[in-house]
C-alpha cells in the first residue's frame, strides 16, 4: 500500500505504507506512518504517483526525441571504435558503409580505421564479405 502524506514543514510526498516509520527527506522529521496525515492511498504505485503529480501540479519535461539529422558516419565511426573483433568489425565496416553511401572505397574505410584501409578492404574481398562493383567501388 502506497499513500500521499503531508508533513507539518507543508511538503507532500509518497511513502510506502508498509513501512513502521518514515522521515521527511526536506525537514528530517520522523513519524510513525499509522499516524501520518494521508491525503491519497492506493495499491497501485503508479495511480499514486499520477495523483501525487496533479495534486504538486508536476509536469514531466517532455521526452527528447532522436534527431533525424544525425550523421550515420560519426554513428558508424562510434560503433567501429567500440567493436574490439576484428573481423566483426570489417563486417560492420561493409554492411554500414553499403547501407550508408551504397557503395564505398578505400578512403571511405580509411576514415573509419585511420591508416588501416587498404588492409580491411583487401580482407573484406578474401574473406567474400564484400565484392569490387566497380574500379575502387565496393560493396557487401
Amino acid at each position: 500500500m502506497f499513500a500521499i502524506i503531508g508533513c507539518a514543514c507543508g511538503k507532500k510526498r509518497i511513502i510506502d505504507m508498509t513501512d513502521k516509520v518514515t522521515k521527511c527527506p526536506w525537514c528530517g522529521k520522523s513519524m510513525e506512518t499509522k499516524k501520518a496525515a494521508v491525503i491519497y492511498k492506493s495499491e497501485d504505485q503508479a495511480d499514486v504517483r499520477e495523483k501525487y503529480d496533479r495534486i504538486t501540479g508536476f509536469v514531466a519535461p517532455p521526452e527528447k526525441k532522436i534527431d533525424g539529422d544525425i550523421d550515420p558516419m560519426s554513428t558508424l565511426a562510434y560503433k567501429v571504435e567500440h567493436t574490439s573483433d576484428v573481423n566483426r568489425k570489417m563486417e560492420l565496416i561493409a554492411e554500414e558503409l553499403t547501407r550508408i553511401k551504397g557503395t564505398f572505397t578505400v578512403e571511405d574505410v580509411e576514415e573509419l580505421v585511420p591508416g588501416k584501409g587498404e588492409q580491411y578492404v583487401k580482407l573484406m574481398l578474401t574473406t567474400c564479405t564484400a565484392y569490387e562493383v566497380g574500379y575502387g567501388k565496393y560493396k557487401v
